[in-house]
Order: structure tokens, then C-alpha cells, then sequence
């Protein structure tokens, strides 16, 4: 459920609904992004790429699967990830799918 169809060489992401996380797993070790999934949220809470895996786009194919997964189940996305924050930072065409955080103490250009 990506917006991009893995390459065949690209190992799949697959959902760990009792972790809530999705994972790649490279070699023995696992990346993923953690989440929580409410009536009309989608919460993007922590991504972790073990060092050996970094470089590899991991981290980006992950948070075009979240957007994907709530942009076909109609949620909003709540990102807590600094990552994340990032990532959607950097493809504003996602925008509309963002929920502004409640706190003013977010100093992230994206919120401003």
C-alpha cells in the first residue's frame, strides 16, 4: 500500500499492527516507523533506522507509506516524529493532510 511499487529489489514493508509499526527488514535488522491509528488520525510518533541501514531511503519509503495508508482511509496525519516533521516539511504537497500541532511550543518552520 505504497504510492510507489517497491522495486523488485526493494525489500516490502509490512504492518506489525501489534507493535504499531510498519518495518523493512534488511539483513537481520529492521527499520520502522512507529504509529497510532485513531478514528481520523493518523499519528506519526518515531523512526528508527539502525545505522547500518541508513542512506538507503528507508526512512523516506516509510513516510510515503503513512501518507498513502491515511490518504486511502481518509485520516488525518498527526506527525510527533521529528523526522517526519521534516520529511513533510519537504513535500508540501501532502499539506492538506497534516494536522497542525495543539501546542505553540512547536518552532518547526512548517507550522508557522
Amino acid at each position: 500500500m505504497s504510492d510507489e511499487p517497491a522495486r523488485s529489489d526493494e525489500p516490502p514493508i509490512r504492518d506489525n499492527p501489534s507493535e504499531g509499526r510498519w518495518e523493512i527488514a534488511v539483513g537481520g535488522e529492521t527499520a520502522w516507523l512507529a504509529y497510532s491509528r485513531g478514528p481520523a488520525v493518523l499519528g506519526l510518533l518515531h523512526t528508527e533506522i539502525p545505522e547500518s541501514l541508513g542512506g538507503r531511503g528507508l526512512a523516506s519509503r516509510l513516510a510515503r507509506h503513512a501518507r498513502q495508508v491515511a490518504s486511502d482511509a481518509g485520516l488525518s496525519v498527526d506527525p510527533y516524529c521529528p523526522f517526519m516533521i521534516g520529511w513533510l516539511d519537504r513535500h508540501t504537497e501532502y499539506a492538506a493532510l497534516v494536522r497542525k500541532p495543539r501546542s505553540p511550543a512547536v518552532d518547526d518552520p512548517f507550522w508557522l
